[in-house]
């Protein structure tokens, strides 16, 4: 079923356009295999005059905008909590808690000033870098060039929909997955969805339909750069339907998975709190048998236990973390999560296939 069974240039009536689902379309992963005149066919457009106004308000208004669907953004409050999820945090708050609980209010303060200083280097290196990515995001609302009644215009990039006319040339940004109709010695740079190094020669020509990703030159992706040439191309898909847009949806899927720095402190904590335990149920035993008081060994089992415990472990791997942060930040690496520089410290080799 075609897009012309949705909206009309003339079309107002809502009933007309919501009587077609989306996946009746079914263009997004069979645009390539079709020929120049077939898209244009079966996206009701013209390979000369693009959309009219009313046609395109009509599908902006049923396919929606072309912009990608995001978790909701953490907030200062999760973030700052987020600091203290960890069982060395847990551990340093019971001892400050026991510190204060024994009269020792200089010890407690100490645990608590160590806890904070943690906190406040990882929120200020988090933050940081989500602010970043906001404004990274907000660049992604660029113009782009569309023809529509026959003439070039500029519209914002999440206004354009399914069948706009793209008018392409180099230095631009692609707005949205689209199959190329015309094109003069166009090249593109996707590189950051292919992994492709080298710029792609595209042509208009119709491919097998199994044809892989990397391999599909009639098409234009969305988030790639045009480096050479201009084209004129057909949108195809839009939003969370386009290539970047499915990855964006499975990376937002992924479950977290602690890193090798966050697995060590836990399993180094854990050993801590049983060794400790053990250490002061020993004193606390062997004081007892020797006569001394039940209240006096306990206290004196807590404290021990209390000292024990390595206050400095936590702020010296956020500082070195940190630091890692600001090094790969003058490279223009944005990390979202202080642990994962570790984990990308640790990456020896990166197979691209």
């Amino acid at each position: 079923m075609k897009t012309q069974d949705v909206a009309r240039k003339n079309t107002t009536n809502k009933t007309e356009i919501t009587s077609v689902a989306s996946a009746d379309l079914n263009i997004t992963s069979t645009a390539h295999h079709l020929s120049t005149e077939q898209i244009v066919d079966e996206l009701d457009t013209s390979s000369a005059l693009g959309l009219s106004e009313a046609e395109s308000k009509a599908r902006l208004a049923y396919f929606g905008h072309n912009r990608l669907e995001v978790k909701k953004e953490k907030t200062v409050g999760e973030v700052i909590l987020r600091q203290f999820k960890s069982l060395v945090a847990y551990m340093l708050l019971g001892a400050a808690f026991i510190s204060f609980m024994l009269n020792d209010v200089a010890e407690g303060i100490a645990i608590l000033i160590v806890l904070i200083i943690n906190a406040g280097i990882g929120f200020f290196m988090e933050w940081q870098a989500i602010s970043s990515l906001k404004a990274l995001k907000e660049l992604d609302i660029s113009q782009a060039k569309v023809i529509r009644d026959g003439n070039v215009v500029y519209v914002p990039s999440e206004e354009i929909t399914i069948g706009d006319l793209l008018y392409i040339e180099a230095g631009d940004i692609v707005p949205a997955d689209a199959r190329i109709i015309s094109l003069n010695q166009l090249q593109a740079e996707e590189s950051a969805l292919t992994g492709e190094s080298l710029p792609v020669i595209k042509d208009t020509d119709p491919l097998p339909m199994h044809t892989i990703l990397a391999e599909k030159r009639n098409m234009l992706f969305k988030g790639t750069s045009v480096i050479h040439g201009n084209a004129k191309a057909i949108v195809a898909a839009i939003a969370n339907d386009t290539e970047l847009g499915k990855i964006s949806q499975l990376v937002q899927q992924a479950k977290p998975v602690s890193t090798p720095l966050e697995k060590q402190l836990e399993l180094l904590s854990k050993n801590l709190i049983w060794i400790t335990l053990a250490v002061a149920a020993g004193i606390y035993i062997i004081g007892v048998i020797k006569g001394n008081g039940y209240f006096i060994m306990l206290e004196t089992a807590i404290a021990m236990a209390v000292a024990a415990i390595p206050e400095g472990l936590p702020i010296v791997a956020t500082i070195t973390l940190a630091r890692g942060m600001l090094r790969m930040s003058k490279q223009n690496v944005i990390v979202k999560q202080l642990a994962s520089v570790e984990t990308l410290g640790k990456t020896n080799i990166i197979y691209m296939r």
